[in-house]
């Protein structure tokens, strides 16, 4: 809406209070399409050893074989990524993790043995959609010495991925324990808060418009 300046002949635009509603209702759909909240699992809930199939946290685990056991402090203090009850995977073993939605991030802390050290003797990797293998972007490691000897977390953008198998090779009978995994879900596109910012969006074009007459 336009409105006289005084006596000096300029207009000033005041905004309408529909106006004011319509880009709150513009921001507010905006973070809603956007949004994803970090999911972080860290089993200290789960009470089965052994499984075949297992859901946790929107997850579905399958084992080849894999199962969770309890692991006691860290080696490395200020690194214990691995701490408590943790996924266990055996030697030449692997489990998949099916995703009730798409993931762009993973993270997890991962130990060997039973003084929860992980030594570069040991492979673990990651392979996602179509068995095609996901590269950490970074593996976290202390900042002092024995690097060769410490727990470590891996951490991926992944992408788009629904699902994500880890698999683990060691030389000798050691588990690996992997504890914290935390994933952040691809953001859904929000259906309904795009129609509104769509809705809204043409309603404000109608509200800038200069009134006839």
């Amino acid at each position: 809406m336009w409105q006289p300046n005084g006596g000096s002949g300029e207009r000033r635009e005041i905004m309408k209070p529909s106006q004011y509603l319509l880009g709150a209702v513009l921001a507010l759909a905006t973070l809603q399409a956007g949004q994803a909240r970090a999911i972080v699992l860290d089993f200290s809930d789960t009470s089965v050893s052994n499984f075949t199939t297992f859901e946790h946290g929107g997850v579905r685990f399958t084992s080849n074989p894999a199962g969770f056991a309890d692991y006691g402090a860290g080696f490395w203090l200020g690194a214990d990524f691995v701490q408590g009850r943790a996924l266990q995977i055996d030697p030449g073993g692997s489990v998949t993790l099916l995703f009730l939605q798409p993931m762009k991030f993973i993270s997890f802390g991962a130990a060997i043995g039973d003084q929860a050290q992980l030594t570069d003797l040991a492979s673990v990797k990651v392979f996602g959609n179509n068995g095609i293998e996901v590269f950490p972007v970074s593996v976290e490691t202390p900042s002092f010495g024995g690097l060769g000897n410490a727990e470590r977390r891996f951490t991926f953008l992944a992408g788009n991925l629904t699902r994500a198998v880890f698999t683990y090779s060691f030389s000798g009978q050691s588990a690996l324990a992997i504890d914290n995994l935390t994933l952040i879900p691809v953001p859904e596109p929000a259906s309904w808060a795009l129609l509104l910012a769509g809705g809204a969006a043409m309603l404000l074009r109608r509200a800038q418009r200069p009134a006839r007459g």
